[in-house]
């Protein structure tokens, strides 16, 4: 599940780090089967600045399988159908790999800080620079 905000077009351009993110850690391709969610549906009206079939085009010339819809934690709208086709695709691709266990379970993983992606990314570049001006400027 890839996400990115309808009010800000910058998110959206961002799918394109993350899902480069993703299919480096996870080794998977374009035929994965990808949910992408735009987010804060409602702030559509005032704020959208991300057309609602950006993401389907997006999908289309990248060759990505994937279901495209917008949601809004605030309202609820489209955030159980989001998680529900998740869960749906993970046990029907399970049901049909022999190799997949339903009974999955987190602790055959060591996570390691060196595995981890940084969500906050943008926003420890931006605390870097600040830092590194103050330092600079004395």
């Amino acid at each position: 599940m890839l996400t990115y905000s309808i009010a800000d077009r910058n998110t959206f351009y961002d799918l394109q780090y993350w899902l480069k993110e993703f299919i480096f850690h996870a080794g998977v391709g374009a035929n994965f089967p990808y949910i992408i969610v735009g987010t804060k549906l409602d702030l559509a009206d005032e704020l959208r600045d991300v057309p609602a079939n950006w993401a389907e085009e997006w999908c289309q010339a990248k060759g990505i399988k994937a279901i495209c819809l917008e949601t809004s934690s605030k309202t609820r709208t489209n955030v159980d159908e989001a998680f529900h086709a998740a869960l749906t695709i993970w046990i029907q691709n399970s049901a049909q790999s022999p190799t997949s266990n339903l009974d999955f379970s987190f602790r055959q993983f060591e996570l390691r800080s060196e595995d981890l992606v940084k969500i906050n990314r943008r926003q420890e570049l931006e605390e870097r620079q600040r830092r590194n001006y103050c330092c600079w400027k004395m």
